[in-house]
């Protein structure tokens, strides 16, 4: 029953809309001219919940997914693991400065690759992430003393602040108590109420001595937002503000509280379209009112049960799909409330690996 749940869980809404972005139709940005380096930030989209973010010589990654398992391993238990050969084709050379790595929560399309990167690539970067995510990567070597668990009592939430982790002299964040959609909700025939389904959920309470094998393994954990602050000098002002989320929420769930609004303005909102966004409340409207960004970057929208190099196979390009979750509605209904906030301000819906945002501190 685990398996029947977790495979219908997994398999793309029917219902929904079918969507994909051409390739040669990737969006980017760039700073405007006469903008100097050292006021821009770097917004560059990895896939699924995955975000390289760069100012000056700082930068921050969000937990990427680059080994993608397919739809049949993920459902069926299938023993996973990653592909460093993939994480080493598309994981962009920037990521070797990373002070911090990012976890919003512990699934596995959220975890998989973080050990791998940590170990090889990240050299510097520290992982921060809830209890149950430290335990998942006790048994992985190379990392003692490089994961972070982010306990209850560090823990903001929409109604007051919760603790500023300095993950590098010009870097700070703070993790926001947030939740987990359903990943889909069940019409039964012989049922008149609809049967919401949430898979992998739990935690643990102590390390694994093994690493886990598949999929059913990485347990949900606490879920996290993020608000990360890249700041003018150690201790000094935050220069961009950007606020991250891996899954969405119910209102007021992961909302940035007016204590931490009144200090600066969210400069970016990276935002979760993946899961059952329908049965959610209020979103995305009611954290884009929340956070009043000046852009809107959606991620988790692209099917991401296909490796990246599927988009190119001997010599053909073929379009990005998504996840069948109806990514065009989400995109719209984000763009309306972000119009009604600020119309000057802006909805991006990026591609993996191409698309890299350079976006310009607030008043160049």
């Amino acid at each position: 029953m685990r398996f029947l749940l977790a495979l219908v869980a997994l398999t793309p809404l029917a219902c929904a809309t079918p969507f994909s972005i051409p390739l040669d139709q990737c969006p980017v940005a760039t700073a405007p001219p006469g903008v100097a380096q050292e006021s821009t930030l770097l917004v560059h989209y990895l896939g699924v919940s995955g975000f390289l973010l760069k100012h000056g010589d700082d930068v921050v990654l969000t937990a990427p997914l680059y080994s993608n398992p397919s739809l049949a391993e993920a459902a069926l238990d299938h023993a996973i693991r990653p592909d460093s050969a993939q994480v080493d084709r598309f994981l962009p050379p920037e990521a070797h400065d990373a002070r911090a790595i990012l976890v919003g929560h512990s699934h596995y399309d959220h975890l998989l690759d973080v050990s791998d990167i940590a170990r090889r690539r990240a050299l510097q970067a520290r992982v921060y992430g809830s209890p149950t995510m430290k335990h998942l990567l006790a048994p992985f070597p190379g990392l003692d003393g490089r994961v972070v668990a982010i306990e209850r009592e560090d823990v903001g939430d929409h109604e007051r602040p919760g603790r500023w982790l300095d993950v590098a002299p010009r870097v700070r964040v703070m993790a926001l108590e947030s939740h987990h959609s359903t990943q889909v909700t069940l019409e039964l025939p012989l049922s008149p109420h609809p049967m919401p389904v949430h898979v992998w959920r739990g935690g643990l309470d102590e390390d694994l001595e093994k690493p886990p094998r598949a999929a059913s393994d990485w347990a949900e954990g606490a879920v996290y937002a993020y608000v990360i602050d890249f700041l003018e000098a150690p201790g000094g002002r935050p220069v961009f503000r950007v606020y991250f989320q891996d899954s969405g929420t119910d209102e007021p769930l992961g909302y940035v509280p007016e204590a931490v609004h009144r200090e600066k303005r969210v400069d970016v909102a990276l935002l979760c379209v993946g899961g059952d966004f329908h049965r959610l409340r209020r979103h995305p409207e009611g954290i884009l009112e929340n956070t009043h960004p000046r852009h809107a970057v959606l991620g988790h929208w692209e099917d991401f049960f296909v490796t990246q190099d599927n988009y190119e196979v001997d010599g053909r390009v073929y379009p990005i799909p998504d996840s069948g979750q109806d990514t065009a509605l989400f995109r719209t209904r984000a763009e309306e409330a972000l119009r009604a906030v600020d119309p000057e301000s802006k909805v991006w819906l990026p591609c993996p690996t191409r698309s890299r945002f350079t976006f310009a501190a607030e008043g160049e």
